[in-house]
């Protein structure tokens, strides 16, 4: 199988699910800001592909970071053809996801993008959970929050990356 991983951030945990998933034979793509320079080495078995998110079009918009990656990842997306495309963040890679193509589509709440009053965030995150096929969340917190802004519950799993004190 396939699996594109979006991520601006190049955080641990998607280092551990591309390494998992390199290892039981997978074809892991990760997705990353061409600024990054240090998670390259760090990635065993994961193709990286580093797109430039610093175009003028994205400096003329407000909240540049949102739409900057859109056209750039869906390009490697397509050249790609990955089985399921995975956003780490739905800030930052929500919209490089959904707009990536055809493909199944997953996002991870991974902290406050459900609690974020902007009506510019908002907008986008509904639109996100809107468009996407699944969505993981971290905490009960966030998928309770989730599900109040009107996703319906059977797209939300809850996995948490800790033990449960309960």
């Amino acid at each position: 199988m396939k699996i594109a991983y979006i991520s601006y951030l190049g955080q641990e945990i998607v280092k551990r699910w591309a390494e998992w998933f390199a290892k039981r034979g997978h074809e892991v793509y990760l997705v990353l800001p061409a600024h990054t320079t240090k998670v390259q080495a760090e990635f065993k078995g994961v193709h990286i592909h580093k797109v430039n998110i610093q175009s003028y079009a994205s400096k003329i918009f407000p909240f540049p970071t949102i739409w900057s990656g859109i056209l750039p990842c869906r390009k490697v997306i397509n050249e790609i053809k990955p089985d399921i495309v995975h956003g780490q963040n739905v800030i930052e890679s929500g919209l490089p996801v959904v707009f990536s193509g055809d493909y199944p589509k997953i996002v991870s709440i991974l902290g406050n993008e459900p609690f974020l009053e902007l009506i510019v965030y908002r907008l986008l995150v509904k639109t996100v959970f809107w468009r996407v096929n699944a969505i993981h969340s971290f905490a009960e917190n966030l998928t309770e929050k989730t599900i109040s802004l009107g996703v319906n519950k059977p797209k939300i799993f809850t996995i948490r990356p800790c033990p449960d004190t309960k």
